[in-house]
């Protein structure tokens, strides 16, 4: 388990071509996804009363955290295009604040909507 979460916060040794930092940050986009499907379905067992409705307010939340994930591989790939000084530890960085803004938004907006 350890040995798992050092690979998914690694960052890399030297400067990438644009497509390693895509293919870093789509490699995590699976464990990303199931971290928030386990938010989703946590919220959905406790907050809504019937079980066997998907709410449109939370469906319309997974959409926009995938754009804003997706976002941030573009962002990252054009700074290192435009700065060869971008941090080599921008996307592990980037990717542990997309973590703790999914739980903000969980917490903060998507309770109070249930």
């Amino acid at each position: 388990m350890k040995h798992t979460l050092k690979r998914l916060f690694s960052g890399f040794q030297s400067a990438p071509p644009w497509w390693r930092i895509v293919l870093w940050w789509e490699l995590r986009r699976i464990p990303y996804n199931c971290f928030v499907s386990i938010l989703a379905a946590g919220w959905l067992l406790l907050f809504t009363p019937d079980k066997y409705v998907v709410e449109p307010t939370l469906i319309v939340v997974l959409i926009v955290l995938n754009v804003l994930y997706t976002g941030l591989w573009v962002f990252e790939t054009v700074c290192r295009l435009v700065d060869e000084k971008t941090p080599l530890d921008a996307g592990p960085t980037m990717f542990a604040a997309q973590l703790a803004f999914t739980v903000f938004l969980f917490i903060l907006i998507v309770h109070p909507l249930s």
